[in-house]
């Protein structure tokens, strides 16, 4: 179906009086595409903001409240506060049906799965890498020394660590030499890792999933859930950017709990306990978390 849609659409089907044939001889040869090709080829041709509108249901599910959609469009994009021409585009073009009053949904599996993606692939990509890799730990059966260590390589492959540590360090590394800055970032790095390990230790047999994304000022926010075995579920949300040129987190809040601001105010207390000897705050790193 979504073949033959493409085709009209594009002008590759073509009527000659009342039969629908192929422009060109060699059309349908070959090994058949599945259904996900087909609709992302279709969808390639829409435009942004319908785009948007149908990523967003995708990564929700396939289906969501028509006024839950609008609250989050708005914080998408200020310019789709008015959504409704969109979707009355998006249900002439099949992309959405309504099951039931006040909602709108995805055609199909097929439709969710392919559509989660055509917006801002590398930043979701990355995130579902990164949390693919923490599943896999978590649930490794690993003593916690040797998870802590995976955690630290999880953390140097997908976050901006120099950016973290010196963020957490504020003003005070300034007038550091390079030597000291270096050292420090290494400590605050297995530092961060055996603390925030010990914490993604508590999802043992648990998952994480992601149920939304937008755009926040420079950066991207990915919204995730955490479940727990014997706990209810928990949000946590990652923040990505591009400022060394790749993709990487920054910062995770975890039930609320922001790490940068976090880190920020635990570094500057042992700093000010080192009375602002950034040499003795590393050796402190190195022996905590």
């Amino acid at each position: 179906m979504e073949a033959i849609t493409l085709g009209v659409a594009s002008g590759e089907i073509v009527w000659t009086e009342e039969v629908a044939k192929p422009r060109r001889r060699s059309a349908g040869r070959g090994r058949p595409r599945p259904a996900r090709q087909w609709i992302t080829l279709r969808a390639g041709d829409l435009p942004e903001a319908q785009k948007v509108l149908l990523c967003t249901v995708a990564l929700l599910g396939g289906e969501v409240g028509a006024e839950r959609l609008q609250r989050i469009m708005r914080r998408v994009d200020p310019s789709l506060s008015a959504i409704e021409g969109h979707v009355s585009e998006l249900f002439r073009g099949r992309w959405m049906s309504s099951p039931q009053a006040d909602w709108v949904a995805l055609p199909s599996r097929s439709h969710k799965d392919a559509l989660w993606d055509i917006v801002d692939g590398p930043r979701r990509a990355l995130l579902h890498k990164a949390i693919a890799d923490v599943n896999r730990v978590i649930n490794s059966g690993k003593a916690e020394p040797a998870m802590y260590k995976d955690f630290e390589q999880i953390f140097v492959r997908y976050a901006d660590v120099r950016y973290i540590a010196q963020s957490a360090l504020g003003p005070a590394g300034r007038g550091a030499s390079p030597a000291v800055m270096n050292g420090y970032v290494k400590a605050f790095q297995g530092y961060i890792s055996r603390k925030y390990g010990k914490r993604f230790r508590e999802f043992i047999g648990g998952k994480i999933e992601v149920t939304d994304a937008r755009p926040l000022k420079s950066f991207f926010e990915v919204i995730s859930v955490a479940y727990l075995k014997g706990q209810s579920p928990f949000e946590v949300r990652w923040h990505v950017f591009d400022k060394s040129g790749k993709n990487q987190f920054f910062n995770i809040i975890i039930e609320g709990v922001n790490m940068l601001a976090a880190e920020r105010t635990e570094i500057g207390a042992m700093l000010d306990k080192n009375r602002g000897d950034i040499a003795a705050l590393t050796a402190v790193l190195q022996k905590t978390g």
